[in-house]
């Protein structure tokens, strides 16, 4: 797996990208559509109209509709990388996943959310990301 210039590298899973980065970004303005990442290593910034994000490792970051953002890769270096696993959301995805959990209240119903990762999401993309190494094992 061998990542573009801008630290993107396009896995042999559809729809899954690992990101990565040696130092802090400038800001990034971008039209994000739906998807789930787990931050790895370092930390970003995410703000979309008044909300302003900050998330680190252990962190996830859920956006289930195509909003205007604005990024920030905040802490990465060259001892410890900006590491993050994204995963597209298709429609379907987001339907089902609607359809399995709880009503959200008005404050947990915003297109942009960042929460803790649970230790069971942690541990299969611990075990995705050593599977990316082994192409033969996808």
């Amino acid at each position: 797996m061998h990542a573009d210039g801008h630290g993107i590298a396009r896995c042999g899973v559809p729809g899954l990208t690992t990101i990565y980065a040696t130092a802090p970004s400038e800001l990034l303005h971008d039209i994000s559509c739906p998807l789930a990442c787990l931050m790895v290593q370092g930390g970003k910034r995410v703000a979309t109209g008044r909300r302003d994000l900050a998330f680190g490792a252990g962190d996830s970051l859920l956006i289930t509709a195509d909003v205007p953002t604005i990024s920030q890769v905040t802490w990465a270096g060259t001892a410890e990388l900006y590491l993050l696993l994204m995963v597209e959301l298709g429609p379907g995805i987001i339907a089902e996943s609607g359809m399995q959990i709880e009503k959200p209240t008005m404050a947990e119903s915003a297109a942009v959310q960042v929460d803790p990762t649970g230790i069971e999401v942690t541990e299969a993309a611990t075990s995705l990301m050593q599977l990316l190494s082994r192409p033969a094992a996808l």
